[in-house]
């Protein structure tokens, strides 16, 4: 699996395709593998690629707030929360 992307805007783009494969996942099943322009990463990977990303988070998001809370609403406090709800 690739575990480079660019910073910046192919970051935030691979990281809200792995929220939204967070988001539909159901109980039981594996974690998804997000493909994103031709290459595949973890659901891990892509929540490192924003890990310190202080930018704000986009609207429309708000299902997040069921399953983790937030003390910021950024990139970086996402991704920390969902990889907390990632499985080993």
């Amino acid at each position: 699996m690739q575990t480079h992307i660019r910073p910046g805007r192919a970051a935030r783009d691979l990281f809200l395709e792995a929220v939204e494969a967070f988001l539909r996942r159901r109980p039981g099943q594996e974690l998804p593998v997000i493909e994103h322009n031709g290459e595949a990463f973890t659901l891990a990977q892509a929540c490192g690629f924003v890990w310190n990303c202080a930018d704000a988070f986009p609207s429309g998001w708000e299902e997040l707030r069921d399953h983790f809370e937030f003390k910021q609403w950024t990139y970086a406090a996402v991704a920390r929360g969902m990889h907390n709800h990632l499985e080993d």
